[in-house]
């Protein structure tokens, strides 16, 4: 089997991606049913031409025809859950039919330390936890009542406690093993999700930064050219910031800037997009909205700017323009129709808004 098709019997025929939660439980179980096929096929030629034992050829066979099953049920379905338990539950039984015909003999029994590696491999922990709680009460019940037969064939006290030191071992190793890539996993979860926040947020002001709000402009133009749904964007510009700059230092505008977003923030309603657009630039993106709403919303941060206490001479306004989406607009005709409306509102004195009333559609 080349790696390609490995790769594709493993993951169910691409049913599961690499990407998702499960899909080292999937390789796993998939590799161990491979594992366990061949390793049956060879004993059960093995018992059959070699040793002549009949009872060990069908238990290989029965082995062999079980895996099977559970294989193809997975791979049907992909019900994992199932699979997993099935094949866990499976693998118990298999090693009790061992345990009976073969009792001590090369310490069989050591072969029920194979359990929890798998159990704690395929299982969530708390089952996995409790599947092989009641596997070492199984085992020790087991060894319990057939000791003192075994004991006359050989097998002591110092085998019962290699097997269960074996599987105490063993258990802890996993559970550790387990605790460990669960923590890698958040850890690594957390930090993606911090870099993701730095890849789309200005640093200063904490807003969208230009990427993100053309990400999320364009978005909003391909939804609402397949299901018709308004939106609107508002362009905002502060007037004479340069002069704030130059009069009281970049620091005293920096904390202008800070507060007009907070100002934005708490003006605009939970579904708009706000983005600084670039230097006092800002952009918001308004979705279900048409003109009349993004004016609405446009004069509430007009006048939550105009109220808000700066020190007179460092007071700042806004120039505002909007535009709404018309069909066969694009991110550039709709951003060009609002900074004209943003233009025109500095044209006639600043401090107030402006809507275009233009259309700029564009025929591809």
């Amino acid at each position: 089997m080349g790696k390609k098709h490995w790769e594709k019997f493993v993951s169910n025929n691409g049913t599961f991606k690499k990407t998702d939660t499960i899909y080292r439980e999937v390789y796993f179980i998939n590799a161990l049913w491979i594992v366990g096929i061949s390793i049956s096929i060879y004993f059960a030629l093995i018992n059959y031409f070699l040793f002549h034992i009949f009872m060990g050829t069908l238990f290989n066979l029965i082995l062999i025809g079980s895996v099977l099953s559970v294989m193809a049920y997975f791979h049907i379905t992909s019900d994992y859950e199932t699979a997993s338990m099935v094949t866990v539950i499976s693998l118990i039984v298999m090693m009790s039919l061992v345990f009976y015909y073969f009792g001590h003999v090369d310490y069989v029994l050591v072969w029920g330390c194979l359990i929890p590696p798998v159990v704690h491999s395929l299982l969530s922990r708390k089952k996995a936890a409790l599947t092989v709680m009641a596997f070492a009460i199984y085992l020790f019940f087991l060894i319990y009542y057939n000791f003192y037969h075994w004991e006359g064939q050989g097998f002591n006290l110092k085998a019962v406690q290699n097997i269960f030191g074996i599987m105490i071992a063993i258990v802890f190793v996993m559970r550790y093993f387990e605790r460990s890539r669960t923590d890698a996993i958040v850890a690594l979860e957390i930090k993606n999700r911090q870099l993701e926040k730095v890849s789309i947020t200005d640093g200063l002001t904490g807003l969208f930064n230009r990427t993100k709000i053309d990400t999320v402009l364009e978005d909003e133009i391909s939804r609402a050219s397949r299901g018709g749904h308004p939106f609107s964007v508002i362009m905002i510009d502060i007037d004479h910031f340069k002069s704030i700059n130059d009069r009281f230092g970049h620091l005293t505008g920096d904390q202008h800037l800070i507060t007009v977003a907070q100002i934005m923030r708490d003006t605009c309603r939970q579904l708009d997009s706000i983005g600084r657009w670039g230097g006092e630039e800002f952009l918001i993106v308004c979705p279900e909205t048409d003109e009349a709403g993004a004016s609405t919303l446009a004069n509430k941060l007009l006048k939550s700017i105009q109220d808000y206490p700066f020190e007179s001479e460092k007071m700042i306004t806004f120039s505002i323009g909007i535009s709404s989406y018309k069909p066969l607009d694009t991110t550039d005709s709709l951003i060009l129709r609002t900074d004209k409306a943003l233009y025109q509102a500095k044209h006639n004195g600043r401090n107030r808004v402006e809507v275009s009333d233009e259309y700029k559609g564009i025929l591809e």
